[in-house]
């Protein structure tokens, strides 16, 4: 009985937390490309070298019709690296070796490489941070004005790794399964994020995706039609209406277009907010078939999916399906 009645001992635990990550970056539109300087690692080591970062920053020339950066000057303890891919300019090492990097990344300034809404939310998204709207982007960001340019710099601390694999500075940060999908009866593949879930067909589409968050939802299509199906200008005052949006003319409509890649090609890539309801779609010609991806739902849910979205589109194979193979 005195055994039955003594208490059960409790035991306190002291959990260290995760030191969070944090992202030094700056984005600098100029001639015919768009540059990224991007530093990442433990906030406290971040935070030791934030300074010289500012230097650097402010230490650039560009120089030549290459627009190739004419120089920079390294801080004390940074050295230089080649750099090693197709889009990385160059690697150098901050403080002793390995501990830290930054990365110099050239690309265009066409379509989504050039936009720094999409890139600053492709960032806080490596780092576990919610996006970010237009309205939202000047008090997250600040300018730095050198040598008539300007960077916009970017500096955020979060709980996510910040790794994301091999994707390019214009890619999405999402978690994308290794397994590539591939439709029956057609040679279409993509890849699909893992919170998305295959939903019934409609007859028409080759895939159709529902994303769930609460009692929202959002769907994305694929849907093949044959010859130009109508326009792109056509198609995209169709969708305006169903945003609740007014029709724009075809010099109107031809501004809202980006181009985003679509298996070697470039898509025709148009973001739609209206009231409550927010479209995102792709326009893809292929020989005698255009195909047309579509996410449909919600304005905040759809702004949260639009990475995902972006890479699913990115994500996608024509070899030789329906319209597959340019005629």
């Amino acid at each position: 009985m005195l055994a039955g009645c003594q208490h059960d001992e409790i035991r306190t635990y002291k959990v260290e937390k995760p030191e969070q990550t944090r992202l030094l970056g700056a984005i600098l539109p100029h001639g015919d490309s768009t540059w990224f300087f991007k530093a990442l690692g433990p906030a406290t080591i971040v935070a030791a070298h934030e300074a010289e970062f500012t230097t650097f920053l402010k230490s650039l020339r560009f120089s030549g019709p290459d627009d190739k950066p004419l120089g920079w000057t390294l801080p004390d303890g940074w050295t230089l690296e080649k750099g090693n891919g197709p889009s990385r300019y160059a690697t150098i090492r901050i403080g002793p070796k390995d501990a830290l990097e930054l990365t110099v990344t050239r690309l265009g300034r066409e379509g989504q490489a050039a936009d720094v809404l999409a890139n600053v939310n492709r960032w806080r998204n490596q780092l576990a941070l919610p996006p970010v709207t237009e309205e939202e982007l000047a008090k997250t960001t600040t300018k730095l004005e050198v040598s008539s340019e300007t960077i916009t710099v970017v500096d955020l601390t979060g709980a996510g790794s910040g790794k994301t694999g091999v994707n390019p500075p214009f890619a999405s940060g999402e978690r994308m399964p290794p397994a590539v999908v591939k439709e029956p009866k057609s040679d279409l593949t993509y890849r699909t994020p893992e919170s998305w879930k295959q939903a019934p067909g409609d007859g028409i589409s080759k895939a159709s995706f529902e994303i769930r968050d609460g009692q929202r939802r959002a769907k994305v299509t694929i849907t093949p039609l044959p010859g130009g199906a109508g326009g792109l200008e056509q198609n995209v005052n169709r969708w305006r209406d169903q945003a609740g949006l007014p029709p724009l003319d075809d010099a109107e409509v031809r501004k809202l277009i980006h181009e985003i890649p679509v298996d070697g090609k470039p898509g025709h890539y148009v973001d739609l907010t209206g009231a409550s309801r927010r479209i995102l779609a792709v326009i893809v010609p292929r020989g005698e078939t255009t195909w047309f991806v579509k996410m449909d739902g919600p304005v905040d849910l759809v702004g949260k999916q639009k990475a995902n979205f972006e890479a699913f589109v990115r994500s996608l194979r024509f070899d030789g399906g329906p319209g597959g193979k340019d005629g």
